[in-house]
């Protein structure tokens, strides 16, 4: 369990990746949605894994909530 104001980080696919090989896919609304009750969204930015796959890097999102005070 993450403290008050403590921040969690995060980095996933994104929904811009083209389906098929991976993870599933996440949009920003799910992001924003799962993390609504009892977090504060500091930032969702698109990103990229870099790999060395033959389709190149993999689009992503890399993201940081903060845990609300009494939660």
């Amino acid at each position: 369990m993450l403290e008050p104001g403590g921040v969690l980080h995060l980095l996933c696919f994104s929904d811009d990746e083209p389906p098929g090989w991976g993870p599933r896919r996440v949009s920003e609304a799910e992001l924003r949605s799962t993390f609504a009750d009892g977090w504060q969204v500091e930032a969702v930015v698109g990103a990229t894994f870099e790999t060395n796959l033959p389709q190149g890097d993999v689009r992503a999102w890399r993201a940081s909530f903060s845990r609300a005070s009494g939660s």
